[in-house]
């Protein structure tokens, strides 16, 4: 029996996970989290993906975390929830529990200590994930830069088409720099048109050429500090403006760059010290072992910084 699909397309917010100054869960913080994205026009979100540090939270934290969002979500809004990356016994568990609060979708990370060998490995792996959320829509998250896990997701995508191993099986999100497999992603997608699969770019600075390659959608973590750029850009793209397209872009990814320090910043700490600066939303720190030690006044150059890049986005 196929399970329901996704139908969104779109740009959707991987959310931070609030923490107070003991880095316990801040939930409080959600609800005002939750309209604000909304009334900036982000209507899908991410729960407890890299950016939501769910793998540093216990089973009752990622549990609570996900209760959350749902208790305060808009209408319109769309709630995948990112349930992997522990012990199975966890991730079975918060699959079920996921569902249970009626949410959009699941995403998983495989085990990140016994890496599948390949595609079957994995395949086998989401299946015992389906099972457990049966009429919930699930999507691998490909992130080999964290994981080491570089299976190809074109053969994912054409084995869990053409065997139905996996029936709820939605997409992925794609966070890897490798566009020639991206593009044969598209392909698998165009080939299978009736499985009705999203491929969620998971790179910030690649919304432009991912575009071009027929990968629509995006799971970014900017959309969170500066949505209003990621909105223009994604409407430059469907107005076929590639000029300007490749202008935004290019402010985008030197924000990016800029909060990273080029990539010499760890990924979360940075962002979540940005999204405290240009968003004013407090996230608080991240949990150990990231570590962050911006102090206020780097906050406030930050946000000061990230702004004057992004106004050419909008002359």
């Amino acid at each position: 029996m196929m399970g329901s699909k996704l139908n969104f397309d779109g740009y959707m917010a991987p959310v931070f996970t609030p923490f107070d100054d003991a880095h316990k869960l801040k939930l409080e913080i959600v609800p005002g989290y939750s309209k604000y994205l909304h009334a900036s026009g982000i209507k899908g979100i991410l729960v407890n993906g890299t950016s939501g540090e769910g793998c540093a939270q216990s089973l009752e934290e990622r549990k609570a975390v996900a209760e959350a969002w749902a208790k305060c979500r808009p209408e319109g809004q769309t709630i995948v929830v990112q349930v992997g990356g522990g012990p199975l016994p966890d991730v079975i568990a918060l699959a079920k529990h996921a569902e249970e609060l009626g949410v959009d979708g699941i995403m998983c990370l495989h085990d990140l200590f016994f890496r599948p060998a390949g595609v079957d490995q994995l395949v086998d792996y989401l299946a015992l994930v389906a099972a457990a959320a049966p009429r919930t829509p699930l999507f691998y998250y490909h992130l080999p830069g964290f994981t080491g896990i570089n299976v190809s997701m074109s053969a994912l995508l054409e084995k869990c088409a053409s065997e139905n191993k996996v029936p709820t099986f939605g997409g992925l999100k794609f966070t890897s720099s490798d566009l020639q497999e991206l593009g044969k992603c598209v392909q698998v997608i165009k080939k299978f048109s009736s499985n009705n699969y999203r491929v969620f770019l998971g790179c910030d600075d690649l919304l432009l050429p991912a575009y071009t390659l027929g990968s629509i959608s995006a799971i970014g973590t900017t959309f969170n500090i500066f949505p209003e750029a990621a909105l223009k850009l994604e409407k430059l793209l469907h107005q076929g403006d590639f000029k300007k397209a490749a202008k935004a872009q290019e402010a985008i990814s030197k924000a990016v760059n800029f909060i990273t320090d080029n990539g010499l910043r760890p990924w979360v700490p940075s962002m979540k010290a940005a999204m405290n600066a240009c968003a004013t939303i407090e996230m608080g720190p991240t949990r150990n072992p990231q570590t962050s030690a911006f102090t206020q006044e780097q906050k406030n150059t930050m946000g000061i910084e990230v702004k004057n890049i992004l106004s050419d986005i909008f002359v």
